[in-house]
């Protein structure tokens, strides 16, 4: 995903930064709803903010996780619509927080910044066709590995000899790969028994990332 704020220059980032208003979140709030009004958006800069909303049957659908330096909020921004998904802080965040007009105001000023936003969304629609691909092609354990590899990627934890310590939890495995929760702990129990990962209350840990991303079909057996 597109680190926005690395895609600034020094003084455009401070620009930005000036408008808003610093503020934490701790882990698990609710940041903003689905359908809430246009509000602001959020940079994000300490932590992880999830994007989610209710399936069909009120199941909750992961769209994905955002990490320092990357925007939230902007679509709604741009367009002056509902948000179309709830923000979540999946950890505990720091963000400054733009109001949705200054936000505007900043990229019709700074034509780097919107080539910035737009590289953001195709990112977004990049991912969307690429779960898309994985719902009709991979069984759940390949799904399952899929996500491990991409949070251990961004946002894992270095551990000994190679390993990679993941922070997330079956349900949220679930809502991210359209699984049920129970079929996400057999998925898990297929990656253990094949030695990629060991299972924790709320975290994982990657023992073998080579063998993880063969499973996942992000490289060849």
């Amino acid at each position: 995903m597109t680190d926005f704020l690395a895609a600034l220059e020094p003084a455009d980032r401070e620009a930005l930064l000036a408008l808003g208003t610093r503020r934490r979140y701790p882990a698990g709030v609710t940041i903003a709803h689905e359908h809430d009004e246009v509000g602001s958006v959020l940079v994000v800069l300490e932590g992880q903010v999830s994007a989610s909303t209710l399936g069909a049957e009120g199941h909750e659908v992961l769209f994905g996780v955002a990490g320092p330096g990357q925007i939230v909020g902007e679509l709604a921004a741009l367009r002056g619509a509902p948000r179309s998904a709830t923000l979540r802080a999946r950890t505990d965040v720091t963000a400054q927080v733009v109001r949705a007009a200054d936000f505007r105001r900043f990229l019709q000023t700074v034509p780097k910044a919107a080539m910035a936003v737009l590289d953001t969304v195709m990112d977004r629609l990049d991912a969307a066709d690429a779960m898309r691909r994985e719902m009709a092609s991979l069984d759940v354990v390949a799904r399952v590995a899929r996500r491990l590899v991409d949070l251990g990627e961004r946002f894992g934890a270095a551990g000994a000899d190679g390993r990679v310590e993941v922070s997330v939890t079956h349900e949220e495995l679930a809502a991210w790969t359209g699984a049920s929760r129970e079929s996400v702990t057999k998925g898990l129990q297929v990656l253990r028994t094949l030695g990629c990962v060991a299972t924790h209350r709320g975290h994982i840990t990657v023992l073998d990332q080579a063998k993880l991303r063969r499973r996942a079909a992000l490289d060849a057996p």
